[in-house]
C-alpha cells in the first residue's frame, strides 16, 4: 500500500506519519465494512469526519503556531514529558519521538493510567509536560492530571479536543472529531511543535547531530 507521501525533504517526516496513520484507519474501516461489523451508516460517518479533519489542518497549524508564539520559553526546556490516553497514546509516542529528533533533549511518553503509578513522583518545578485532553474514556483523570500539574510543574501546556472550545494560554485547541478522537490534528500540531521549537533557537530542525550512527547502522539506503 503505496502511503502517497510524496517528497518530504526533512528527517523529521511529517506527511509519512500522518500518511500512515490515515492509510490504517481506512484500511480498518474497509475490513469492517467487508466484514459486516461496521454499517454503511457507520463508514460513512466515519469517512465525513475523516475529510472534515483535513479541512482542519490549516487550522491547526495556524493556532498551534500561535500558542507557541506566546511560550517561546518551551524552545529551551533541557526535557519534556507527553501524556496520552486511548486512541492517542500512540500519538504521544510519535510527539515524543519527533520533538527529541528536532529539539534534540531527552523526553518521556507515558499513558495517562501508568502516570499515577509512580510516574507522578518526578514530577516538580523543573518538569515540562504536555497532555493531550480528549472526550474518550479516562477524560476525567485527565482533567484531574492536569489541575495537579498546573500546581506542580513548571511548564504544562494542554492540546485539547473537547466538545467545549478553550482558549485559555497554556491549551492548543484542536477541533472536536470524536470518532477518531481528532487523532490526525492532533498529530500535526505536534509535528508543528517539532518544527517550531527549534527554529525559536535558530536552529534547523534537520541540523546534522550524531549522524555515523544512521551511516553505521544504515537507517538510510
Amino acid at each position: 500500500l503505496n502511503f502517497l507521501s510524496g517528497e518530504e525533504p526533512c528527517n523529521a517526516k511529517t506527511k509519512g506519519v500522518n500518511n500512515s496513520l490515515l492509510l490504517l484507519i481506512l484500511l480498518a474501516l474497509e475490513l469492517g465494512k467487508m466484514k459486516a461489523v461496521v454499517s454503511e451508516e457507520t463508514y460513512q460517518a466515519y469517512i465525513e469526519e475523516i475529510t472534515a479533519s483535513i479541512e482542519d489542518i490549516p487550522a491547526t497549524i495556524k493556532k498551534t503556531k500561535r500558542r507557541i508564539e506566546a511560550h517561546k520559553e518551551w524552545s529551551k526546556i533541557p526535557h519534556f514529558y507527553v501524556i496520552g490516553n486511548v486512541t492517542n497514546v500512540g500519538i504521544a509516542e510519535e510527539a515524543v519521538l519527533k520533538i527529541m529528533e528536532t529539539l534534540c533533549i531527552p523526553g518521556t511518553v507515558c499513558e495517562l493510567g501508568e502516570f499515577s503509578h509512580g510516574v507522578h513522583r518526578t514530577i516538580g518545578p523543573n518538569s515540562n509536560v504536555i497532555t493531550i485532553q480528549t472526550e474518550e474514556a479516562g477524560h476525567d483523570i485527565m482533567e484531574k492530571t492536569n489541575s495537579f500539574l498546573a500546581n506542580k510543574a513548571g511548564k504544562l501546556l494542554v492540546v485539547q479536543a473537547t466538545k467545549e472550545i478553550c482558549e485559555e494560554d497554556d491549551v492548543i485547541p484542536v477541533p472536536y472529531r470524536p470518532l477518531t478522537a481528532s487523532c490526525l490534528n492532533i498529530n500535526v500540531g505536534f509535528q508543528v511543535l517539532a518544527t517550531a521549537l527549534p527554529e525559536l533557537n535558530g536552529e534547523d530542525p534537520n541540523r546534522e547531530i550524531n549522524e555515523e550512527l544512521t551511516f553505521s547502522v544504515k537507517t538510510r539506503v
